[in-house]
């Protein structure tokens, strides 16, 4: 991931790519010194997520804007189940979808062994609350705005932290 990342972002100065734990990358950040992060199916594998989140209010700045998503549980189903709703069936077999499939399988299977475990839309909510942060625009996605596996929501400061 981190290969096709620097690639495609070579020549820009305003991103910096690392490869850190998130905790400790962040803890090395200075305070207020972000405006934006992305994390795309981070928090299932975090497994201090108070820490984590405590330090994201820490190096955000006032106005920051932090948008991510989240399985709240596992399987391709829904998935599955949009392509076959919206496209050809044959679709299904393009290699970066098995990809995905396969890759997915792996989550739900270590999720399984307790490695790393999906947690409730609530339960987000009330962590990134608990740190400071408010939270906005949750919606569903990666298998539809219904069964879709994945949460996506956009996280600021609160007005009181």
């Amino acid at each position: 991931m981190l290969r096709p990342a620097r690639r495609k972002l070579a020549g820009k100065p305003c991103v910096k790519i690392s490869k850190l734990d998130a905790v400790e990358y962040l803890k090395l950040t200075p305070s207020k010194s972000i405006d934006k992060i992305l994390m795309i199916n981070v928090i299932y594998a975090v497994h201090n997520r108070d820490e984590l989140w405590q330090e994201i209010m820490r190096v955000v700045n006032t106005n920051a804007k932090i948008v991510m998503t989240s399985s709240d549980r596992g399987g391709s189903f829904a998935i599955i189940k949009e392509h076959l709703r919206h496209g050809n069936p044959i679709m299904l077999l393009h290699p970066k979808l098995i990809a995905v499939f396969i890759v997915d399988s792996l989550i739900s299977t270590i999720a399984s062994t307790g490695s790393f475990h999906f947690i409730s839309q609530q339960e987000m909510i009330d962590e990134i609350q608990k740190s400071g942060g408010a939270v906005s625009d949750v919606k569903r996605c990666y298998g539809g705005k219904k069964d879709g596996v994945n949460l996506m929501m956009t996280v600021t400061k609160a007005f009181n932290s």
